[in-house]
């Protein structure tokens, strides 16, 4: 989205990505699923985000499989204890909560596990520090 040379068009680079993710490019699959969570070059819609990160997971792609096992697991009191977060990236990340009320611990620690097998250093480290956690809680709670 960022051209050497010329101006940022947010639209249309979320267009490109759409075309090419439409052809079946998982790396513009999960930039697509990017500008729908974030509203870049379009309104911010997390069913569109799921959607394509679903798309480029099914393929393994682990960057996607992370973003879904951060959507999936996503919880108010997850969100405000993130450290080293900024109030804008708090903020954001609640309005992802508030759009998605779903929660699939099941699937988070799926796609979570996936993306930690296949290297992912952030997701290993998010199973361990985050979903593990939330997985013992809800065991202890039922």
């Amino acid at each position: 989205m960022h051209g050497e040379g010329s101006a940022v068009d947010e639209k249309q680079g979320m267009e490109w990505f759409e075309r090419s993710a439409h052809a079946g490019n998982i790396d513009a699959q999960v930039m697509l699923a990017e500008c729908h969570l974030k509203g870049i070059g379009c309104k911010a819609d997390i069913s569109a985000a799921v959607f394509w990160y679903e798309k480029a997971a099914a393929m393994s792609h682990p960057t996607a499989q992370f973003e879904l096992a951060q959507l999936y697991s996503a919880t108010a009191a997850h969100i405000s204890s993130s450290s080293g977060s900024s109030a804008e990236d708090r903020a954001w990340m609640y309005a992802r909560v508030s759009a998605n009320p779903t929660r699939d611990l099941d699937a988070a620690v799926r796609h979570c596990t996936e993306a930690a097998d296949a290297g992912h250093a952030d997701a290993a480290l998010f199973l361990q520090q985050q979903l593990d956690p939330l997985v013992r809680k809800a065991k202890a709670v039922n």
